[in-house]
């Protein structure tokens, strides 16, 4: 299993949107799938593990991911805005955020700070932050989670935290209050096999409405009802996957990877890709690279 871990001292004030945090001491990541490039069809793939020993500036809007995020902070300090539904994060909030799920936060005290970022091949019923009380087992994990990454300079423990936050995320995701949407019709499972398969050719809405055997209105109901999304983000998304996987993997430049995957030129895919990801292109390749 691949990885990366990432050391961030307190002289970094760089931080992306994706995260939302700019930390004031020691931020600690084991990285293990960005972008879930290498995403499966099913199951569950984990991309991030996060803990700030002191996070003292989470004030970001419209904050935006196609994965999940799971939030728990030792004590108050933290705040979200989910559209009018405000969620303090402290010790008997831990927060599921789905995915397009849009949200704004912000700090009113320094508090430490854990997360991860995963994906999972399953969409929540209703698109809405899912908070509970953390469990006994919950609560075990994120302290030997934690450890893990306070301690993930050693050469074995990234593979841990794997299995770690894997465990967390299939806790949280077996609760019983969440409901899940239906099973995915087989002409829409068809149409994302295509998608998949055929990201870099014409994926416009009347083209995939066609594929489908479907109308425009019909198509969008499809993927709002099963997916949670529009059609053309979910296009964007399985084409800026791809992309990561190649400036991850490749030495291809980012014009040829641009075209390679769909995007008209460099300058839209720059775009689109930065605003999915919060890193440019050349950034993300820069921090990521051969981490496969």
């Amino acid at each position: 299993m691949s990885y990366t871990t990432l050391i961030v001292s307190n002289s970094s004030k760089s931080t992306s949107r994706a995260e939302a945090a700019t930390e004031s001491t020691s931020r600690l990541l084991i990285v293990y799938d960005p972008l879930w490039s290498n995403l499966p069809e099913k199951g569950l793939l984990l991309h991030e593990c996060g803990y700030l020993e002191l996070a003292d500036n989470w004030n970001f809007t419209a904050v935006f991911s196609p994965f999940w995020r799971l939030y728990w902070n030792p004590d108050p300090g933290f705040s979200i805005d989910f559209s009018g539904q405000i969620v303090e994060l402290h010790s008997d909030n831990l927060v599921l955020i789905p995915p397009h799920c849009s949200y704004d936060c912000w700090t009113k005290n320094p508090t430490p700070h854990f997360w991860i970022h995963f994906s999972y091949h399953k969409t929540p019923a209703t698109p809405q932050a899912i908070v509970s009380k953390p469990c006994a087992a919950e609560l075990g994990v994120i302290q030997d989670l934690q450890g893990v990454i306070k301690q993930s300079r050693a050469e074995e423990t990234p593979e841990r935290g794997r299995l770690l936050g894997t465990a967390l995320a299939q806790i949280a995701l077996s609760r019983t209050d969440i409901e899940w949407k239906q099973t995915m019709p087989t002409h829409l499972a068809k149409l994302q096999r295509h998608i998949d398969e055929n990201f870099a050719g014409d994926l416009s809405n009347p083209t995939l409405a066609k594929f489908a055997g479907t109308s425009l209105t019909g198509l969008g109901r499809l993927f709002h009802r099963y997916l949670g999304t529009r059609a053309a983000q979910y296009v964007s998304e399985v084409r800026v996957r791809k992309a990561s996987a190649l400036l991850r993997g490749t030495s291809q430049s980012i014009e040829q990877i641009a075209e390679q995957t769909g995007f008209p030129n460099r300058y839209y895919f720059s775009r689109v890709f930065k605003k999915m990801t919060s890193h440019s292109p050349a950034n993300f390749r820069a921090k990521y690279r051969f981490s496969a």
